[in-house]
């Protein structure tokens, strides 16, 4: 069945043609939502994750400081106590 409008001849496969490539584009504007959708919500886990680290971090780095400062501590009264020792006892004998 061929029609005839405006001086252009549309033949039935011409309308089956238009007809899929509208469904195409309506399936790829479909998919492009979806897509967007599930990248928002990857970028949002990724957000949350990036937060988890960030609190780890600090924790450790907390961590990592006050055994730092105990280690240095440490070596520091190492080093004093036999000094301290052999001055105080050489100036009260």
């Amino acid at each position: 069945m061929d029609k005839k409008e405006n001086g252009v001849l549309i033949t039935q496969d011409k309308i089956v043609d238009l007809l899929m490539h509208a469904a195409t584009r309506d399936e790829v504007q479909t998919s492009t939502t979806k897509l967007e959708s599930r990248i928002d919500r990857v970028e949002s886990r990724i957000d949350r994750l990036d937060s988890k680290i960030d609190t780890v971090e600090d924790k450790l780095l907390s961590k990592m400081d006050k055994q730092f400062m105990f280690l240095i501590s440490f070596i520091t009264v190492s080093i004093i106590s036999p000094i301290a020792v052999g001055f105080i006892s050489h100036y009260f004998n």
